[in-house]
């Protein structure tokens, strides 16, 4: 008796171990914690998707601003407002002073639509 008794007091705290290990990898248990975990994993995936799509509204929009911003000094927007460029046709340089022109140099004028071909006829510097 005293040795059942003795064996039972060394015995009941690995049952007692056994017991709770048994209840937390039963079935229901793990399929508790499964569900438990798929929701989880929905809700960081829905903060994810979201943050994401945040991100993409806000890079879209700055990237709209800096295309509004490049199409204002953009060379052909600045033609269509009605400026032109002009190319000394001796030198090929871009004409920004009346004096890189002489007198009868050839000039091509571009604009928004089309280019022209001049000759200068007067020239004043001021």
């Amino acid at each position: 008796m005293r040795l059942a008794q003795a064996m039972r007091s060394n015995i009941d705290p690995y049952r007692l171990t056994f017991e709770r290990s048994a209840v937390r990898l039963s079935e229901a248990n793990l399929k508790a914690q499964v569900s438990e975990a798929r929701i989880h994993v929905d809700q960081l995936l829905d903060r994810l998707e979201a943050s994401m799509r945040a991100v993409l509204d806000r890079r879209r929009l700055l990237l709209v601003a800096g295309g509004r911003r490049l199409d204002v000094v953009s060379p052909l927007r600045v033609l269509e407002r009605g400026y032109a460029v002009v190319i000394n046709i001796s030198n090929g340089l871009v004409v920004n002073d009346a004096a890189q022109v002489e007198v009868a140099d050839e000039l091509e004028i571009r604009l928004s639509r089309g280019r022209l071909r001049a000759r200068t006829i007067q020239r004043d510097n001021q």
